[in-house]
């Protein structure tokens, strides 16, 4: 099978080469795993979280090798590495604990004499898992499927192949493997998705992708999990805490060099706090340092490819076409690696503009408006539905513009932000049900019905 390298974002240096698995290959390996599946479908609930617990512990005993493969593979602050490892071994803990405390059989009335409702697990799940966060998207599903006594076959993306690598090892207890990382070119990944020793999908990555998984996953009847794209909106009131809604709005604009679905990515500003917004909001990018990303000063880093880079000259030379002012910070920037400046984009009131895109790149995109009605139609009008959010003093008011407001999370006088304990997913193309949380848990299981007469 042909090669493919990796390499360094900040310099573009060569980091390491490999090889994708052949389909052959691939089936074998996913058939020899299929067998430890029965065995742990057959463990309680205690006994899986005993080990998942372990996972948990051997996450942290190797956090720094871990958080530094991913800085090197794709450019994340190595702040920000080690925390997405130590945040994995907490997801465990907590998804370990609420699996045993919530996903028990129970005993029902119905027309039987004797009524039982049982959680079984599918079997083998294909977990298909984006760069930008290597760790934390695939290890937030596992967990949920684990507990729930299914097994874990991933195919990651290429820029993260060593992540993959140390993933898989990090995750074996008394020399079996609860992960099977596997190199899977697209066309094979289909092949496997289609193949009868997969039971379920589940995918974290653009829309567009994610639609074509759907496709196929549904073309064989099987249970498909999408966490896609995201153009979270936030609207700012003029009775907001200017101060503290700028600084939320910044941190979650530059979440990962601004490459994170979850991100505030269209902020809606009434026109009383327009200008005196956006011009904090500009002062508070100038606090952020820009730089290599091992440095444990650096907050943000490069793009993880320079095809990213180049997507973002793109919509910035598009959305100038289409009206923005187009406004950039003059940091001096390292002179290699796929490093660009923050940058604020002006829509003034043209609300519409670019709803259909989601910026991967710490740059913000501002509209003015005075109809709060105006701003929540033209939110829910648009393609995603991720998370959502506002800055008021009236809780109410906030309350009420929460109910209306189409997306899988809403928060108040705050930023989105994932957590293992509450569930994450989003609506229409921003995706098809749920991780984490009770309700995570749901997605993969088979409730299967007991009756006896």
């Amino acid at each position: 099978m042909p090669n493919f390298k990796t390499t360094n974002p900040t310099d573009q240096s060569f980091l390491s080469e490999y090889s994708f698995h052949s389909l052959s290959e691939a089936f074998e390996k996913i058939r020899e795993f299929s067998a430890f599946q029965v065995k742990w479908k057959n463990q309680t609930l205690e006994s899986r979280a005993q080990v998942i617990k372990k996972l948990a512990h051997q996450l942290r005993s190797q956090k720094e090798t871990l958080a530094r493969q991913a800085t090197l593979e794709m450019g994340k602050p190595i702040t920000q590495s080690l925390s997405e490892v130590e945040k994995c071994a907490l997801a465990l803990e907590i998804i370990a604990d609420l699996a045993v405390q919530n996903i028990q059989e129970k005993e029902i009335k119905a027309h039987y004499k004797k009524t039982a409702i049982r959680p079984e697990p599918y079997g083998l799940i294909l977990s298909i898992q984006p760069w930008n966060f290597p760790y934390w998207q695939a290890l937030r599903m596992a967990a949920c499927a684990w507990m729930t006594g299914n097994l874990i076959v991933l195919r990651h993306s290429v820029e993260v192949a060593g992540c993959a690598e140390l993933m898989e090892k990090v995750c074996e207890v008394d020399g079996q493997k609860f992960l099977l990382n596997l190199r899977l070119s697209h066309a094979d990944t289909a092949e496997v998705i289609k193949s009868f020793l997969i039971q379920a999908v589940t995918f974290t990555g653009s829309t567009s992708v994610g639609k074509s998984i759907a496709q196929l996953a549904g073309a064989s009847l099987k249970k498909c999990v999408l966490e896609l794209g995201g153009s979270d909106p936030y609207i700012i009131m003029p009775d907001c805490d200017l101060e503290k809604s700028v600084q939320a709005c910044v941190q979650s604009r530059l979440i990962n060099s601004g490459q994170s679905c979850i991100a505030g990515k269209r902020f809606f500003i009434h026109d009383q706090v327009f200008l005196e917004f956006k011009k904090k909001f500009k002062e508070a990018y100038e606090y952020y340092k820009i730089g290599d990303p091992l440095d444990p000063e650096t907050q943000v880093g490069p793009l993880a490819s320079a095809k990213f880079l180049q997507t973002l000259l793109d919509q910035t030379k598009r959305a100038h076409y289409a009206g923005a002012k187009l406004d950039w910070t003059r940091f001096e920037l390292p002179k290699t690696g796929n490093y660009t400046q923050l940058g604020i984009l002006d829509f003034g009131s043209s609300l519409k503009v670019f709803e259909n895109e989601e910026i991967f790149a710490p740059v913000a995109s501002l509209y003015r408006f005075t109809d709060l009605e105006e701003v929540i139609q033209c939110i829910n009008a648009g393609p995603f539905g991720l998370g959502a959010g506002i800055f008021t003093k009236d809780f109410e008011l906030a309350n009420q513009v929460s109910k209306k407001i189409q997306a899988g999370t809403f928060v108040i006088n705050s930023y989105v932000q994932s957590d293992p304990r509450v569930p994450f997913g989003g609506l229409k193309e921003s995706g098809i049900g749920r991780e984490m949380g009770v309700e995570g848990l749901h997605d993969f299981i088979n409730w299967k019905v007991v009756g006896q007469d």
